[in-house]
């Protein structure tokens, strides 16, 4: 609230931009405290900036005799900042602060009181706003102030009964609690973790600036134009022609050629030369651009091993780390950026399991399809020998070499699987 309110540039209290603030809730109290001689206190936040502001930032400026000296001195708010840093913890986010504590500004000292106002933990229901007991009431009082605007024609304030009667239970029960003490310490702010999205391999995307000139392209398509105007657009170098031209290079020829060009462009039907020299219109004598490829990611991505070396090196740097606001941070975008990785490994493989499993499959399909074309082939000749010899039987010394040759084809079958197989499985490996 210091650095919102500008509290360090202040010179003085008119100079605060938040004196406006400080003056609405010191008003607010004073007529609450007035009225019901119950103590109010205004919430931790303003309370301690104007403490501060009191105490260091202005003192030498405005010393112990001025508005806001006499307030915090009048309603004891040196002695319940604690109070109120303790509730304002406890998630309690009025503007005004009551204190179970009678007001008696003839008191020398006040005393602290015996317990201050209980103020259950917020839940969801009530928006983080403390409730009463459920065998307590609440009184609601309607002020009026002549000293308001017109706007502010009425305020409802809210008392929280007196805890004084759960103070006495407490004491009947054989023991009583006194009021934690007020620890500042360090909100602690949960981290927020990315989602984790599946992203890509990385690829080295590598630029090529090139770039072509008129005199290189005419030195070698002005004898193409010569031999096209003998040759009467005859259409025979078409082949020639089409091998030097480029959608790029045609952008650098001159008028004349380009002329010759469409006109045999549109003789020939050559929708293509037709396309590049409409996009060539401009008379350039040089043209340059750059061309894009990409190039196959490095072994080091390919590599698990090698991946997890570098992240185990990166958790060793990140532990190194004293400041915990950058390693906890740091860390958890580690676990991010592993888990994607590790997403990305295991897709790799599943893929690359499929690809094997389809292969196996085209593979058998083939081998099948050779099994049925030799038995179709195999029918044919048995026929043939039929009708040749109807009656002539069988000798072992003619089916033997036909059974060898069926032997040996099936072993060559076998082994042209058997090496499909292996070289699969090293596939199936090396990814």
């Amino acid at each position: 609230m210091c650095k919102e309110t500008a509290a360090f540039k202040a010179t003085g209290w008119n100079g605060w931009d938040g004196f406006p603030t400080l003056l609405k809730v010191m008003e607010k109290t004073e007529r609450l405290t007035r009225h019901t001689q119950m103590l109010h206190c205004p919430s931790a936040p303003i309370l301690m900036v104007a403490i501060a502001m009191q105490q260091v930032l202005l003192y030498d400026k405005i010393g112990n005799y001025d508005k806001v000296s006499h307030f915090l001195r009048d309603f004891d708010c040196h002695n319940k900042a604690a109070t109120a840093i303790y509730y304002y913890e406890m998630n309690y986010r009025q503007e005004i602060l009551t204190l179970d504590q009678p007001w008696d500004m003839a008191s020398s000292v006040q005393c602290v009181p015996a317990q201050s106002i209980e103020q259950p933990e917020a839940t969801a229901a009530d928006e983080g706003m403390p409730t009463s007991r459920n065998d307590a009431t609440i009184e609601v009082i309607t002020l009026d102030d002549d000293d308001e605007e017109e706007e502010e024609e009425e305020e409802l304030v809210k008392l929280e009964p007196s805890v004084a009667h759960q103070g006495e239970a407490f004491r009947q029960r054989g023991h009583e609690e006194p009021m934690p003490l007020a620890i500042r310490r360090p909100l602690s702010v949960p981290i927020s973790v990315p989602t984790p999205m599946a992203v890509p391999m990385p690829s080295l995307v590598r630029e090529t600036h090139k770039q072509v000139f008129r005199a290189d392209i005419m030195e070698h398509l002005q004898p193409l134009l010569d031999r096209l105007k003998s040759e009467s657009w005859n259409g025979v170098i078409q082949r020639e022609i089409m091998q030097v031209l480029t959608d790029k290079n045609v952008k650098v020829l001159t008028t004349a050629a380009k002329s010759i060009l469409s006109m045999w462009a549109a003789k020939s039907d050559n929708t293509a030369l037709l396309s590049w020299l409409e996009q060539a219109r401009d008379d350039v004598e040089v043209f340059q651009w750059t061309e894009r490829y990409i190039e196959s990611a490095p072994s080091a991505w390919l590599n698990s091993q090698s991946a997890h070396t570098v992240f185990r090196d990166l958790d060793a740097m990140i532990a190194g780390i004293p400041q915990s606001t950058i390693r906890v941070p740091l860390g958890a975008k580690m676990n991010v950026l592993r888990d994607i990785f590790d997403r990305q490994e295991k897709s790799h493989k599943e893929e690359t399991l499929n690809s094997v499993e389809r292969l196996r499959m085209e593979l058998a399909q083939l081998h099948n399809q050779m099994a049925e074309s030799k038995q179709t082939n195999a029918w044919p000749i048995n026929g043939f020998d039929d009708e040749m010899d109807v009656d002539a039987a069988p000798t072992p010394k003619k089916d033997k070499p036909k059974a060898e040759n069926k032997k040996k084809k099936k072993k060559g079958e076998k082994k042209v699987y058997e090496a499909g197989r292996k070289r699969t499985h090293q596939q199936m490996e090396d990814s």
